[in-house]
């Protein structure tokens, strides 16, 4: 490697990776060589979650033939850039502060910045093109902690879906209900008249979004019965259907 020396012998490095991210200074290319190569040593983390992000992304498309393209994912990246000042915006004009740190995330503003983000993608490169790059989104965290398996697969009509089974925690699902919400309003023509703003602020009226992690659960109807011990909820996402299935603890 350019940046470190490795021992063949041993199988590992004998030097720290320059970028010292995480809690393991000497694995490489997170771990995935496979998918991933790091020759300056100085990718993050972060870098790798979203260079998965963008594969699991064009997997889905490949799968459904939705045509996804670079610019497609440039003209995501854009609007969620969009999104999260928006948001970081939204959250100092309600003083969204505690012990003097600005909060955006579990909140108020994360449900804007979701629902904002995937109504200008689906303006803008179409509904299933903006579904499919915010469920990348929320999938790639999940599979890169253990916490879920991703899988392409068939409907029982024989059309193309997805799956993510695994553990979802109440942010996960808050995330993944205000992206759909974002989609369909968007997506609705009686609506076009509205910009996205304006339709955050319709579907917050109308009390269609999860505006806090501590609703997620309950708006999905999961009583302590589903919780496991470390927060989380077992089940299963479908990309057709949109829809969760939800397994009691001890039963799977």
């Amino acid at each position: 490697m350019r940046a470190r020396y490795y021992d063949t012998t041993t199988g590992r490095f004998i030097a720290e990776d320059p970028i010292k991210d995480g809690l393991n200074w000497y694995t490489y290319a997170g771990n995935n060589p496979i998918m991933f190569h790091d020759p300056s040593g100085l990718y993050n983390s972060k870098v790798y979650e979203t260079l998965y992000e963008v594969n699991v992304a064009n997997s889905i498309s490949s799968h459904l033939r939705a045509g996804l393209n670079v610019f497609n994912l440039f003209k995501a990246n854009a609007h969620a850039t969009t999104a999260r000042d928006n948001a970081v915006q939204y959250a100092k004009d309600n003083n969204f502060y505690t012990n003097g740190t600005l909060v955006t995330w579990d909140n108020v503003a994360d449900a804007h910045r979701h629902f904002l983000w995937n109504a200008l993608m689906t303006r803008d490169i179409s509904q299933q093109k903006a579904q499919i790059i915010a469920d990348a989104h929320e999938i790639a965290p999940m599979v890169n902690n253990s916490l879920g398996e991703f899988s392409l697969g068939m409907d029982a009509s024989g059309k193309a879906t997805y799956t993510l089974t695994g553990y979802f925690s109440a942010a996960t699902l808050m995330d993944f209900h205000n992206n759909k919400i974002g989609r369909t309003m968007a997506a609705n023509s009686e609506y076009a008249h509205l910009s996205a703003d304006q339709l955050f602020s319709l579907a917050k009226d109308q009390g269609l979004l999860i505006l806090s992690t501590n609703d997620s659960f309950k708006h999905f109807g999961l009583d302590s019965s589903y919780i496991t011990s470390n927060s989380n909820v077992y089940g299963q996402y479908d990309r057709r259907s949109g829809a969760f299935i939800f397994y009691k603890v001890g039963t799977y």
